[in-house]
């Protein structure tokens, strides 16, 4: 993943429509191949509604940041987009019949995701500034019409509670058992040095992107108004941590890599749990990718990056010079 529009905390307008206008260009013309009659700034309507704002002048305001993640790529099952939302906005600018409607929602659809721009929800929750609660606000202002497919807006709507802000281990049960995840973090944090990998790309495999996920599963419109939702969501860290290790193979020197990577979920009415995710690679001493080897674009200099650390005390994972969640929370326990 890497950011498209970036200004700061914030993109700027100007930013927003220089990177959006490709996109709207390619719906308009489709549209136009489907019969309707539309204009560029109606296509822009419809690519906002995508995105899940309500008006394109809403997401020009809130400053959004894109990011592209190339992954999301003909799939169809990405949360991101709204289809529905993209049919409601159709029906009204464009006055036409829900059948059609429905025929827009999966165009417009179908070429954000060959796009794969997506708003950086995750990165404006973490931050937790002015800038981050703007975009967020934003895409919760009509969550009762569209309804909220990522955490951190869910959150921002008030429609669930937000999670724990920091990363804690729990303790062994009475048998001396932890989660797997959890156990494979420890054992890896006693034989060497952990490092802590923002954004890490996505080709480094489905452990590690889960990083980025932000995902929220509310209930149908029809009962929008409940008060006690029954909601599921997964929320990542924007982080792995990776460990380097060199060993030995019969065909000479080789280099290891270990990427433990924190997510959080909320199953249904329940509170959030931690789980952590592992994957591992090897390259061999003449730098060639074994199977399951680490992707050749992919380059990690672990003597650049901050060292996670555990508190033996309040069990905290943390590193120095790090902020939101990796930052020590500064436990008085004896």
């Amino acid at each position: 993943m890497h950011a498209v529009v970036h200004s700061g905390g914030r993109a700027s307008a100007a930013d927003i429509k220089l990177t959006l206008r490709p996109l709207a260009e390619t719906v308009l013309a489709d549209l136009k191949k489907l019969g309707h009659s539309i204009v560029l700034s109606q296509a822009q309507e419809l690519v906002a509604a995508g995105f899940g704002f309500y008006k394109f002048q809403l997401m020009l305001r809130s400053g959004a940041n894109l990011v592209s993640r190339p992954l999301t790529h003909g799939d169809d099952h990405y949360s991101q987009y709204r289809p529905m939302a993209v049919e409601r906005r159709a029906s009204e600018i464009l006055a036409i019949r829900p059948e059609a409607a429905m025929t827009i929602g999966a165009a417009v659809v179908h070429h954000m995701r060959a796009s794969g721009l997506v708003v950086d929800t995750l990165e404006a929750y973490r931050r937790d500034d002015g800038a981050g609660h703007t975009i967020l606000s934003a895409l919760a202002a009509d969550h009762t019409l569209y309804p909220p497919v990522n955490a951190t807006v869910a959150i921002r709507a008030g429609l669930i509670p937000p999670p724990p802000t920091i990363l804690t281990l729990r303790k062994p049960d009475q048998l001396g058992r932890m989660g797997s995840g959890e156990a494979l973090l420890l054992e890896a944090m006693q034989k060497g040095n952990l490092y802590v990998l923002r954004s890490p790309s996505p080709e480094i495999g489905t452990e590690a992107a889960m990083s980025s996920t932000d995902e929220f599963k509310g209930l149908p419109l029809s009962r929008v108004e409940a008060k006690d939702w029954d909601n599921a969501a997964a929320l990542g860290f924007g982080f792995t941590l990776v460990q380097k290790e060199d060993m030995v193979l019969r065909t000479g020197p080789a280099k290891s890599f270990t990427f433990h990577t924190p997510v959080v979920r909320r199953r249904k009415a329940g509170g959030w749990n931690s789980e952590w995710r592992s994957n591992g690679y090897i390259i061999d001493g003449t730098d060639r990718r074994r199977r399951f080897g680490l992707p050749e674009r992919v380059h990690i200099a672990v003597d650049q990056l901050n060292v996670a650390r555990f508190c033996q005390k309040c069990r905290q994972i943390y590193a120095d010079g790090e902020l939101d969640c990796l930052a020590h929370s500064g436990c008085t326990l004896p």
